[in-house]
């Protein structure tokens, strides 16, 4: 017990006095964290600013005056009203994602059935708000465009009443409007109600997730690598050991093999709790309701003792440093891709979910959300940490077995 005491006294003593690459790797899932949820955070997007020139005096245009100025559009997008050359300083000043025209002679244009365009000129500093205007301004032609074609004939009965000078009598709007009538009744079956919808819900928070929840959703499975790096560099120390010779110098006291790959496995188990509790203040700010911690800390101990047999794993199995530094890295990336740290397991395809109960990362991330996000206790994990525990079992068995044999070949 003196023997595994020391071994341990002397890995920590290590680790304190060199814990800037330590302390760097527990700042990795922090600072990832707080970039993805700031990326997908919960934060409103960014409205459509449009200078809009409505030259046209006519039905068209007043129409658009008004619509303009409705809560249903102003909600969406900013519309500033402004002649062509005021529109373009706004543009210059980069206070407006585009500047819209409508021609003059836009209404007369319609009910003409002539050719007319709309004018658009974009802010060269953006890239995607000024395309939505373009788009807009497009869905307006195609929309004035199948007027003309499904209201051709009481369009032309209204451009026959606009053109006279004196106030039509009432049975000629009479009759215009049942031709209107009429024509929008040979589309109703389409139009009233449309055939196609747009339906939004109200009361969903996943729609809008906030960014402390976002946070929290990414934060177990960043900290789950994070993990893993801390104790992989920390088993690599065997076969740094192994060239320095450093175990050899050991190895000429009383102290036993088994002793020696007990201790090292045992302080870079300690040390990934160690770690987890450093990581655990920051994750519990955003959480809103209780923790189970006797779940958190149980599941804890055994997923950082399946990554310590892991490490022990990996560096017995190596041939050199140098592989072991190669493999390693490579058995992480691996594993957190398909066990969910850098991607929901909701996210990955189905060939991938499938392949992901076979790496800690899995059993970990999916364990530390049962538990943070939704309120799960010791039962609701309770097979996750049996699997975690086994695989700590037959991981460090197997890596303790090759690294005695390491030792019993004197490899460096």
């Amino acid at each position: 017990m003196r023997t595994l005491t020391a071994i341990l006294r002397r890995d920590f003593r290590r680790r304190r006095r060199a814990p800037l690459g330590t302390l760097l790797m527990l700042a990795f899932p922090l600072a990832l964290g707080a970039v993805f949820a700031l990326a997908f955070g919960g934060s409103e997007p960014p409205r459509l600013r449009v200078a809009l020139d409505i030259r046209d005096e006519g039905l068209f245009g007043m129409f658009l005056g008004g619509a303009v100025e409705r809560p249903e559009f102003t909600d969406r997008v900013e519309v500033t009203l402004a002649d062509s050359t005021t529109g373009r300083e706004l543009l210059d000043r980069n206070e407006v994602s585009a500047l819209v025209v409508i021609p003059a002679d836009f209404t007369r244009a319609i009910l003409g059935e002539r050719s007319v365009e709309i004018p658009v000129w974009k802010n060269p500093r953006e890239r995607v708000l000024p395309g939505v205007a373009v788009e807009g301004a497009r869905i307006l032609a195609t929309g004035a465009d199948a007027a003309t074609l499904l209201l051709a004939e009481p369009l032309r009965h209204l451009r026959d009443l606009l053109d006279e000078s004196e106030t039509p009598p009432d049975t000629r709007i009479a009759t215009l409007a049942v031709l209107f009538h009429h024509a929008i009744d040979r589309v109703a079956r389409v139009l009233l109600p449309p055939v196609a919808g747009l339906a939004t819900t109200t009361d969903s928070e996943a729609a809008s997730p906030s960014s402390g929840s976002l946070f929290l959703l990414f934060l177990p499975g960043f900290a789950v690598v994070a993990l893993l790096m801390v104790m992989d560099q920390s088993m690599r120390d065997f076969p740094r050991e192994f060239v320095g010779g450093t175990l050899a110098r050991c190895l000429a006291a009383p102290v036993r093999p088994g002793a020696i790959i007990t201790g090292k496995i045992l302080s870079t188990t300690i040390l990934g709790v160690v770690c987890a509790a450093i990581l655990t203040p920051f994750g519990a700010v955003f959480v809103d309701e209780p923790v189970d911690l006797p779940a958190f800390a149980l599941l804890t101990i055994a997923f950082c003792g399946a990554a310590g047999g892991l490490g022990a794993l990996v560096y017995g199995g190596a041939k050199s440093e140098r592989q072991g530094a190669i493999v390693g890295p490579i058995v992480l990336l691996v594993m957190s891709f398909l066990g969910g740290s850098y991607v929901p397991l909701s996210a990955l395809p189905p060939s991938m979910r499938a392949l992901s109960p076979f790496t800690l990362n899995f059993w970990a991330v999916d364990g530390y959300g049962r538990i943070l996000r939704d309120g799960a206790g010791v039962a609701g994990v309770a097979a996750h940490i049996g699997v975690l525990l086994a695989l700590a079992i037959v991981l460090t068995t197997a890596g303790g077995l090759l690294l005695r044999r390491r030792f019993a070949g004197g490899h460096r």
